[in-house]
């Protein structure tokens, strides 16, 4: 090996293999930057090409000037550019990105559980790798189907009971809003606890509330003016008596 050594004490060694400590000899990595022991541990094998070592917090700073990107590249003999963590102060960006055309992005915590993925088509699933929709949240498989895909930029999905809940304070409502270009608020649904009130409306001038049932048929329609067009007789029943004459 051949050190190096200032005021008496060894600064950097260069072992016979081709290693370089600075701060230490025999080294964990091709190099290793030790400023203290972090305690009884060695680098992984996988990740020992460079390796930081100090006994309280440790570090690498990639420092640039303010209108400059700082980067982080990982690159393979197939792309130059792979992957990339970027960071530019003035823009005020911090991005994560891979350069490959079908390539994704995944989040696992824990025991390198699945948690969240980003596919180059932009879709989000949240506990699945192949995600149905734009955002597609799932529990549990719910069997052999995809989402419809007249609605499927939101996905919920489990493998028992299913749902989305929608939480507000016991005095303001909870809403459920479908808009559209001409307009930001068409229909909704809204609830309010404290006034015990679900309520189902439109909000356009003309705009009819239908009913469909059975195989997509429709029942009813109830139109602006409040009048109701039912497609068949309507009977009212009670606990205690069932198909009564028709009203």
């Amino acid at each position: 090996d051949l050190g190096f050594e200032t005021n008496g004490a060894t600064r950097m060694t260069i072992t016979a293999a081709g290693k370089v400590g600075i701060g230490l000899a025999p080294t964990d990595g091709t190099l290793h930057v030790h400023t203290a022991t972090a305690g009884t541990i060695a680098a992984g094998s996988w990740t020992d090409d460079l390796v930081v070592e100090n006994s309280g917090s440790g570090g690498i700073s990639i420092i640039t000037p303010d209108a400059n990107n700082a980067y982080v590249s990982f690159s393979s003999p197939s792309a130059q550019e792979g992957a990339n963590i970027k960071w530019n102060f003035d823009a005020k960006d911090m991005e994560l990105s891979t350069h490959n055309a079908a390539s994704k992005i995944t989040f696992s915590p824990g025991s390198e559980a699945l948690a969240v993925t980003m596919l180059a088509s932009g879709k989000v699933g949240v506990g699945i790798a192949d995600p149905d929709g734009e955002l597609h949240a799932h529990t549990g498989s719910a069997g052999s189907v995809t989402a419809y895909t007249n609605a499927d930029e939101i996905v919920a999905e489990g493998g028992g009971e299913s749902g989305i809940s929608i939480l507000s304070p016991d005095a303001n409502h909870g809403y459920l809003v479908f808009g559209a270009a001409s307009s930001n608020l068409a229909a909704y649904v809204k609830s309010h606890y404290n006034n015990g009130v679900l309520q189902i409306g439109t909000a356009k001038t003309g705009g009819n509330i239908k009913f469909r049932s059975g195989n997509d048929v429709e029942v009813m329609v109830l139109d602006e003016t409040g009048l109701a067009t039912f497609r068949q007789d309507v009977y009212i029943t009670d606990l205690s008596a069932v198909g009564t004459d028709p009203l």
